[in-house]
């Protein structure tokens, strides 16, 4: 519930010290900062990790390859990938479904940390390690 997730989290989004580890690839570095800088706006405490091969890191965290992009987080044991928007992870936080993380599949304009072209409607889609993808939550 919205006022749950005030209470807990607070006005700016996570709470002080909420911590999420990401580890970014590829040649996306611009889109993968700015992201990151979402993250940071909404209060989250972000530690860059070290690069890992992006393959195995992707296929140990068992995010569907369809799925796949240029940035993996994790947060409170769930898994991040691409530009999920910060009030989507507030929320999985807040309702702790029995998922393995949230995507978003691709680089859709308007998704925080990208800035390609006018802003367009996306999903942010849940996932399990048996590969089960169901719709999270709409934007745009």
């Amino acid at each position: 519930s919205t006022p749950g997730v005030l209470r807990a989290l607070g006005r700016r989004g996570a709470r002080k010290g909420v911590g999420i580890r990401v580890w970014t690839a590829g040649n996306r570095g611009r889109h993968c900062k700015r992201w990151i800088r979402h993250l940071e706006d909404h209060g989250f405490i972000v530690e860059e990790a070290a690069p890992v091969d992006p393959e195995s890191l992707k296929s140990e965290m068992g995010i569907p390859p369809s799925l796949w992009n240029c940035h993996t987080a994790v947060i409170d044991g769930y898994v991040i990938e691409g530009h999920v928007p910060a009030v989507d992870i507030i929320r999985l936080l807040e309702e702790r479904p029995f998922v393995s993380g949230l995507a978003v599949a691709g680089q859709p304009a308007g998704a925080p940390g990208v800035v390609n072209g006018d802003p367009g409607p996306y999903e942010v889609l849940a996932f399990t390690r048996q590969g089960e993808i169901s719709v999270f939550a709409r934007h745009g």
